[in-house]
């Protein structure tokens, strides 16, 4: 399937292709608060290559049910656009699965 502007979809609703996951499953991540098992085993954001550190038992971040740790803020944002963990590409549900 073509998208528009020129990019090959598997799926529709995404921009290039891409498809987001369900505004229910983004509503539901888990936050945590950053401790030094994240910090040992994520030291960092994956999106925006942030230390976590500055975090350390502050502002909560946002774990995805595979078990990778990014900003609230920048999981949301890129979950709106793709339903794949940036990391192990987990499938976070879609409209499409809703359907089915």
């Amino acid at each position: 399937m073509l998208e528009p502007g020129g990019a090959v979809g598997v799926r529709g609703g995404g921009v290039g292709g891409m498809i987001p996951a369900i505004k229910s499953s983004i509503d539901g991540l888990e936050q945590v608060t950053v401790d030094i098992t994240i910090i040992t085993h994520s030291p960092s954001c994956s999106i925006c290559l942030e230390d976590f550190a500055a975090y350390y038992q502050q502002e909560p971040i946002t774990r995805l049910p595979c078990g990778h740790h990014y900003h609230v803020h920048c999981i949301v944002q890129w979950l709106e656009f793709s339903h794949l963990c940036p990391l192990c590409r987990y499938q976070m549900p879609t409209k499409d699965d809703q359907s089915n």
